[in-house]
């Protein structure tokens, strides 16, 4: 009977003394900033005009396939469209160029294609 009343005191300190360890409140808060700086590429070469210009001249390159030349092109056209929203960088221009030039050379040849089929 001893051990059972010991056991319940016991308990019944245990959870009272217990009871405010958990969860702590803490009324003073601390607070970190800390300041992030962006890298700033403004020196640095766009890499819009990079894949402008690599485009174009693989779309130059790729003119025995039309459909891959297409495609390079219209890449070289929207990344150097896309290069010249930001900074106008010369290598954006020229893949703009030859995207454009690519694609018009492609369609003309296609369409040359289409009408010398219908004429033999």
């Amino acid at each position: 009977m001893k051990k059972l009343l010991l056991l319940l005191i016991t308990l019944t300190i245990l959870t009272n003394v217990s009871y405010a360890s958990f969860p702590v409140m803490e009324k003073d808060q601390i607070e970190v900033i800390e300041t992030i700086e962006a890298p700033a590429y403004d020196d640095s070469k766009s890499i819009w005009g990079i894949l402008s210009l690599s485009f174009g001249i693989i779309g130059f390159f790729t003119l025995f396939s039309p459909i891959v030349s297409i495609a390079f092109s219209l890449l070289a056209i929207i990344f150097g469209i896309i290069g010249l929203t930001n900074k106008v960088n010369w290598m954006e221009i020229v893949g703009l160029i030859l995207g454009v030039l690519m694609t018009i050379l492609v369609l003309a040849f296609i369409g040359l294609f289409i009408l010398s089929a219908g004429m033999h």
